[in-house]
């Protein structure tokens, strides 16, 4: 990144290092200290907002997962009632494993 000083020179900065070297360099330790605090909180909530983003995609995968798997008990319970004679112990098995899956998610 390149900045333009008021002075008229030009600055190249290849890191946050950079940045805090010449702010203390041209306004003084206290403005530079100021900037590497500003550097550091800055990395902390990028990294807890990779994090969150992290934890988000997980609970969308697991998700997805559920709503598959209830798909395919939703599959069965249709096969059975289908059937010439309905299995009610099957029925209720599937019943309570859709009820486990969901009860899972949330």
């Amino acid at each position: 990144m390149n900045i333009w000083l008021p002075d008229g020179n030009l600055e190249f900065l290849r890191n946050h290092n950079d940045l805090v070297v010449l702010v203390t360099k041209h306004i003084g330790d206290e403005a530079g200290r100021m900037v590497q605090e500003l550097v550091h909180l800055s990395d902390i909530n990028a990294h807890k907002v990779d994090s969150d983003f992290k934890s988000y995609e997980s609970q969308v995968e697991s998700n997805q997962h559920a709503f598959e798997e209830i798909g395919e008990v939703l599959d069965r319970m249709e096969q059975q009632l289908a059937a010439a004679r309905i299995n009610k112990r099957v029925l209720s098995e599937l019943c309570s494993k859709t009820r486990v899956l969901v009860s899972n998610q949330l």
